[in-house]
C-alpha cells in the first residue's frame, strides 16, 4: 500500500507539473496584460462548475518610491493606494483579504519572497491551488511571476520602470555639478504637491517619472554652455531652451510614457505663454507639467547654482508667489507652500 500511495503521488505530481507546464506556454504566448488575466483566470476556475464564472485575477507590484500599487487585471491597468493591501502572506501561501478601494473580496498570494509582487484571485481559494503541495504550489506561483517579467508586464514596478527612469535622471543631473541631485529633489517635491492636490495613484506615478526626466533632454546640451558662468548669448540661451524638446524626443513613441512626454514638454511654460519651447498658455499647458514647473523652479532658487547664492525656502516661497496666476498655477503655487511651511514646522524652522 505504501507503495502504491507513492507512486500514485508521483503520478499526480508529474501530471500537475505537465499541467503547470502548459499553462507557462499559454501565458508566454500571451499577446498583452489582459490576455496573460484570461488564461490566469481559465486555469484557476473551478473544473466541476459548468456555470461559475472564471475568478477575477490581479497581478500587482508594489511601487516603493510612489508608495502604492500598480498592476493589471482582466480589465486593464489598476493602481491602488500603499494601505490597500494592508498584509502580506509569507511567499507559497495565501490569504484570503479584502481590497475595499476596488471592491475584491478574495486571496492574495505573494509571487516573490519579498512581497514585491502579489497575485490576487477573487472569490473562495481555488480549488487547483488547494489541491497543490506546498513545493508544487510554490513552483506555480514561481513560474507566474517569471512569465509575467519574461514577457515585460512588470515595467510599471520599482524594479524597472521607475529605476530606468532614476539611472536617465542621474545622467543628466551629471553633466552638471550644481544640479547634482537636482532631478531627485524635483520628483520628491513635485509627488508631494501631487499628493496635497489628491491626485490618483496612477496620476502621481506619471507625476514622478515626468519629474524624474523633465530635464533628460540636457544630455544633449555641450557642457561648456551647461556649465558657463555669467550670462549666456543668445545662441547658447537657444541651445539651452531645447532641452524641453531634446528631452520629449527621446522618451517619444515609447509605450506608457504619453503623458511623461508631455511633461518633459512642457514645463518651462508659463501660464501668460511667455515660456519656451512652444508658448503654450493657461490650458494648454497640461497640469502635471505646471506641478513640475512650480516643484523645478523652488529647487532651483534654493540650490546653490554658478549664477546665484542658496535662499532659503520662505525666499523662493514669495518669489514664486509673485508668478502665481502669471507664470505659474495659483493652485500648484498653494500646494507647494502648504508643503514647504509644514515641513518648516516639522523641523521646528519658522513658518
Amino acid at each position: 500500500h505504501v507503495n502504491a500511495r507513492r507512486r500514485y503521488m508521483s503520478t499526480l505530481r508529474e501530471a500537475q507539473i505537465s499541467g503547470q507546464n502548459q499553462l507557462a506556454d499559454s501565458l508566454i504566448t500571451s499577446p498583452g496584460p489582459q490576455e496573460f488575466m484570461q488564461v490566469l483566470s481559465e486555469y484557476f476556475g473551478d473544473p466541476e462548475s459548468e456555470t461559475a464564472e472564471a475568478p477575477a485575477i490581479l497581478v500587482l507590484t508594489r511601487q516603493e518610491a510612489a508608495a502604492g500599487w500598480v498592476g493589471y487585471g482582466a480589465e486593464g491597468e489598476v493602481t491602488l493606494a500603499a494601505g490597500a493591501l494592508p498584509e502580506m502572506p509569507p511567499w507559497g501561501e495565501g490569504i484570503e483579504t479584502c481590497i475595499d478601494e476596488i471592491g475584491f473580496s478574495g486571496s492574495v498570494w505573494s509571487l516573490d519572497r519579498r512581497g514585491g509582487t502579489v497575485l490576487a484571485i477573487a472569490g473562495p481559494v481555488p480549488v487547483v491551488l488547494k489541491l497543490l503541495r506546498d513545493e508544487v504550489r510554490g513552483n506555480l506561483l514561481s513560474l507566474v511571476i517569471r512569465t509575467w517579467r519574461a514577457m515585460g508586464l512588470a515595467m510599471q514596478s520599482q524594479d524597472s520602470f521607475l529605476a530606468g527612469a532614476l539611472l536617465l535622471a542621474r545622467l543628466a543631473d551629471s553633466k552638471d555639478d550644481y544640479t547634482h541631485g537636482h532631478s531627485l529633489r524635483v520628483a520628491e517635491l513635485s509627488v508631494a504637491i501631487g499628493r496635497e492636490l489628491g491626485l490618483t495613484e496612477k496620476k502621481i506615478r506619471t507625476l514622478l517619472v515626468g519629474a524624474l526626466l523633465h530635464d533628460l533632454g540636457k544630455i544633449t546640451v555641450p557642457e561648456e554652455i551647461l556649465l558657463k558662468r555669467g550670462m549666456l548669448d543668445s545662441r547658447e540661451r537657444e541651445l539651452i531652451e531645447q532641452h524641453p524638446d531634446q528631452g520629449a524626443r527621446i522618451v517619444c513613441g515609447m509605450e506608457g510614457y504619453e503623458e511623461v512626454e508631455r511633461i518633459i514638454l512642457t514645463h518651462h511654460e508659463r501660464l501668460d505663454g511667455h515660456g519656451y519651447p512652444a508658448g503654450l498658455s493657461f490650458t494648454d499647458i497640461p497640469f502635471l507639467g505646471r506641478v513640475v514647473a512650480v516643484a523645478d523652479t523652488f529647487d532651483a532658487i534654493t540650490t546653490t547654482r554658478s549664477y546665484h547664492t542658496s535662499a532659503d525656502y520662505l525666499t523662493a516661497l514669495e518669489a514664486i508667489g509673485v508668478g502665481s496666476g502669471t507664470q505659474f498655477d495659483a493652485r500648484v503655487v498653494a500646494a507647494l507652500e502648504r508643503v514647504i511651511r509644514r515641513k518648516l514646522e516639522e523641523a521646528g524652522k519658522p513658518a
